[in-house]
Parts: C-alpha cells; sequence; structure tokens
C-alpha cells in the first residue's frame, strides 16, 4: 500500500506525479495470480472514484 501524505498547513494547489510501468500481480497465499493491475486500469478506477464523489475529471497527463 501506497499513501500520499500532504501537510495540514498546505494551503496551496499540489501537483502529483505518478508513474506506473507494467503490471503488477496480486498473488494469493498459494502462489497463484488473484488479480492483475496496470495503469489504464488504476486511472479509470482513480477518475470513478472522483466522479462517485462529485469531482470533476482531474487533469491527466500522458492517458
Amino acid at each position: 500500500m501506497h499513501t500520499l501524505d500532504v501537510p495540514e498547513d498546505n494551503d496551496e494547489l499540489t501537483d502529483v506525479l505518478f508513474v506506473i510501468e507494467g503490471v503488477n500481480l496480486n498473488l494469493a497465499s498459494d502462489g497463484s495470480v488473484e488479480s492483475v493491475t496496470d495503469g489504464p486500469g488504476t486511472l479509470a478506477a482513480y477518475q470513478a472514484l472522483c466522479a462517485a464523489q462529485g469531482y470533476p475529471p482531474p487533469a491527466v497527463l500522458g492517458a
């Protein structure tokens, strides 16, 4: 798990850059693949979560 932490006293716009190359394989305890996560899938999930919370589509570079 990765957590983005922005200081509470930050009162300015914060730009964030995430770079995802390839895929992430999530493995079960027996070594079988439970799920696969890639950049396009992560972007789609992020955009859906923003929309579900009423935020406009975020500006995304290279999508």
